[in-house]
């Protein structure tokens, strides 16, 4: 009998192992570019802080803890850093 392999699937099967291998790695040693934190039972993750006060401009919510460390882990492999350069409103009314 013949068995059919299909080389592309199985590397890309190989590489998407690989991907969640490093995700859990960098959750399991807390090197996240991101604040990630619970609240109310939801994940949070911190996308953007204020430059002035360093308040949460803009966060995402998630169902749970993991996965909103799974996706601050995605974020940070693709590059991705916390946005430093915003203002909040409160600052940006006291200008």
């Amino acid at each position: 009998m013949r068995v059919l392999t299909n080389k592309p699937g199985i590397e890309l099967a190989k590489e998407i192992v690989r991907v969640e291998k490093k995700k859990e790695e960098l959750i399991k040693q807390s090197k996240l570019n991101f604040k990630v934190y619970t609240k109310r039972k939801k994940g949070i993750v911190v996308r953007s802080v204020c430059c002035v006060c360093e308040c949460e401009v803009e966060t995402e919510k998630y169902n749970s803890l993991e996965i909103a460390q799974y996706k601050a882990a995605s974020l940070t492999l693709g590059g991705k850093r916390v946005n430093e350069f915003d203002v909040c409103e409160r600052c940006l009314s006291e200008c």
